[in-house]
């Protein structure tokens, strides 16, 4: 098994994610500050430091779901779409296992370029923010541990966990497009529809809607898994 996902994190070319997720958290880092540092007229755009980390998160939630559904469609969606898969089950490995491995790659590779732009951005924005005072508060080293333990690690987690949900609809069309358009999708609806109360107050704050999505998203992991040795599946 470890022989398996080491042989799809070599075909996924790791470092090229790497880099995306770098040149990901950049922009978003770049977007974050540039809001606070070039408001006109005084104007406050966040409503102090916790403002600011959570525009940052929301931010890398959605970009991080979108790419989840990238590697989804590059690692596993793909293969059926082009019949290659065929090829890999002649080999005298468990499909169940080939599959598996395809799965844990996905999620393993979420969920660390999630934490790694988290880390990224929470390194660079406390920097920014004590410079040019982004906002009027210091981000001290209790506000980087707190994000970190209990912003960063949940949506590095939840992250991981609902790039799984386009899986289910990549699968029933075997189709990369579809795939990434349900990712964008859910991402959006997740993240995208924030309320009177501002950042705060999208469908991701409320725990029970990305609980229950993660559940949905492992729960298609499963099937896809179990059903593996289906023929038509094929």
């Amino acid at each position: 098994m470890i022989k398996l996902i080491r042989l799809e994190r070599a075909k996924m070319k790791f470092t090229k994610y790497t880099l995306s997720a770098v040149i990901i958290s950049v922009v978003i880092i770049l977007m974050t500050a540039s809001m606070g540092i070039f408001a006109e007229n005084g104007e406050i755009v966040f409503n102090g430091v916790k403002e600011l980390l959570l525009a940052g998160d929301l931010l890398i939630r959605v970009s991080f779901t979108i790419l989840a559904g990238v590697l989804l469609a590059q690692v596993v969606i793909k293969e059926f779409e082009r019949d290659t898969i065929k090829i890999l089950f002649t080999y005298p490995i468990s499909r169940k296992k080939i599959m598996l491995a395809k799965l844990l790659v996905v999620f393993g590779m979420t969920m660390f370029l999630t934490l790694f732009s988290e880390l990224l951005f929470i390194s660079s924005i406390t920097l920014l923010n004590n410079s040019f005072q982004i906002t009027k508060e210091m981000i001290d080293f209790s506000m980087i541990k707190s994000y970190l333990i209990h912003t960063a690690l949940f949506s590095g987690i939840t992250t991981a966990c609902i790039g799984l949900v386009p899986l289910y609809f990549g699968m029933i069309k075997k189709s990369v497009i579809v795939t990434i358009s349900s990712a964008v999708v859910v991402s959006l609806v997740l993240n995208g529809n924030v309320g009177g109360d501002g950042i705060s107050s999208n469908a991701f704050s409320f725990s029970l809607v990305p609980i229950t999505l993660c559940i949905i998203g492992i729960t298609m992991a499963y099937l896809a898994f179990f059903r593996i040795d289906r023929k038509d599946i094929l």
